[in-house]
């Protein structure tokens, strides 16, 4: 608390009227804790003191650290706005839950301009008894509250929710899906093939030197040679390989689907260095953020190969979009667009590439200077960091799911006929990144205008 009262933010000039506050599970009680909510309201109150100050709690996997960074550490991340702007619904009765949801933790979804992110919490039955953890609080900052004195602020009423939109005001967000920055450290395992059959999630074949074969085929060769060549202690973690496929649009232009077959980076081998995989991820990386910035997307593999007859090489690709279930009208709609040629997932006609996941070999990421806002991934195997030397972030703000994120935005116009479904997308590659931040057309070539927050208060301390 110190840490925040000694830093510009506590001063509040805009008269910012409420916070969204993240934290690790380290802090899961604390906030169920009257006088430590209304201590930390009277904080972020700061100078401009409203006579109600509101705050939305929530306990998240990991706050995402700094850009450039991978290692976590317990702390908190607190995002300050105008609660009519910001969190508009806030105190609005909820939804009944679906009973597809009952077994699944709240949500947060954060509107970056266009594109809309949400982000599962973490589950903290065993910190305080609550599947997961996100609570509404108002305090009373006026001169009757013992908060108009300087000390804590009195709660006056705190609820639980299931889910909460929250808006991000600035003029220069993200007006397009390509337009959020995205970091996943994948290696290529084959080169990208155009996709000869498939049916909604399942890929059945793809086209190699002008000849359909099924689908695993290539993949299960590579994998194998690989883990049968360099063994298990290598590049890549003792255990099942994550392996994801990045599925590029399907294009009439033969000079387009050409460029997408020939400007992906040169598939790992059982050749490669150990000490080239890094920078074989690196820029991987930057590849796959020029294709996402294209329209393409990145689909995580659950099972197939082996088999025999009809099912023999078959691919199942995630499909999950949504962290919440969808009315029986939304599922009809995406199950008729999967079966369709504008399939969402890998049509008939598109180009397909294998990666596989790395834990051990991520490459270095770009550092981004703040203002940022950050969401992703943590690493699978990866373990909290001590105390940062830098541990208060100014104009930094997010968190990290081991759930997935997942990303929406419109459809693109003119994108077909009938009902036009969203542009829906999970992001599950463990280390990965969605982000908006200043400096990347130096940093990943080419990408829009960033922006300022200038009327977004955002920290982080991480502990």
């Amino acid at each position: 608390m110190d840490d925040i009262a000694s830093k510009a933010l506590s001063a509040n000039s805009s008269g910012h009227d409420a916070a969204v506050v993240l934290a690790t599970p380290e802090f899961a009680r604390n906030f169920e804790n009257a006088d430590f909510m209304g201590s930390m309201a009277s904080l972020l109150a700061g100078s401009g003191r409203r006579d109600k100050f509101h705050v939305l709690a929530a306990v998240v996997d990991n706050i995402a650290p700094q850009l450039g960074r991978y290692e976590t550490s317990p702390g908190i991340s607190v995002l300050r706005g105008h609660l009519d702007h910001m969190l508009p619904n806030l105190w609005q009765p909820e939804a009944l839950r679906s009973p597809e949801d009952k077994d699944a933790v709240s949500a947060l979804s954060f509107s970056l301009g266009v594109p809309r992110v949400t982000l599962p919490l973490a589950r903290t039955t065993f910190h305080n008894n609550r599947a997961s953890t996100l609570l509404a609080s108002t305090f009373d900052l006026s001169e009757s509250g013992s908060g108009g004195g300087g000390g804590a602020a009195k709660m006056e009423q705190q609820l639980e929710r299931f889910a909460q939109d929250v808006f991000v005001s600035d003029a220069d967000l993200p007006q397009k899906m390509g337009d959020l920055g995205l970091w996943a450290p994948l290696v290529p395992v084959t080169p990208p093939r155009r996709v000869a059959a498939s049916f909604g999630n399942i890929v059945r074949g793809v086209e190699v030197d002008g000849q359909a074969i099924p689908a695993s085929t290539e993949l299960e060769d590579a994998v194998n040679a690989f883990y049968g060549r360099r063994g298990h202690g290598s590049v890549v973690t003792q255990g099942p390989v994550g392996i994801w496929a990045l599925v590029t649009p399907r294009s009439d232009s033969a000079s387009s689907a050409d460029a997408w077959l020939n400007g992906s980076p040169s598939p790992l081998s059982v050749d490669t260095s150990e000490s080239n995989v890094p920078e074989l991820a690196g820029k991987t990386a930057r590849y796959l953020h020029g294709a996402h910035q294209r329209g393409a997307k990145l689909l995580q593999v659950l099972s197939g190969g082996g088999g025999w007859g009809a099912k023999k090489g078959l691919l199942s690709l995630d499909p999950q979009r949504a962290h919440f279930s969808l009315s029986e009208e939304e599922e009809m709609h995406r199950f008729t667009q999967s079966m369709s040629e504008n399939s969402s997932f890998a049509p008939t006609g598109c180009t397909i590439q294998f990666l596989m996941a790395l834990e051990d070999d991520v490459p270095k990421m770009p550092d981004y200077l703040p203002p940022s806002i950050v969401f992703g991934v943590p690493g699978t195997h990866q373990e909290t960091s001590t105390r940062p030397d830098k541990a208060f972030m100014g104009g930094h703000f997010g968190a990290l799911s081991s759930k997935g994120v997942f990303v929406t935005a419109p459809p693109a116009v003119g994108g077909g006929e009938g009902v036009e479904l969203p542009d829906e997308r999970k992001l599950s590659v463990p280390n990965s990144r969605l982000f908006v931040a200043e400096g990347i057309d130096e940093q990943m070539s080419g990408f829009g205008k960033m922006p300022t927050f200038a009327e977004a208060g955002l920290m982080a301390l991480l502990l």
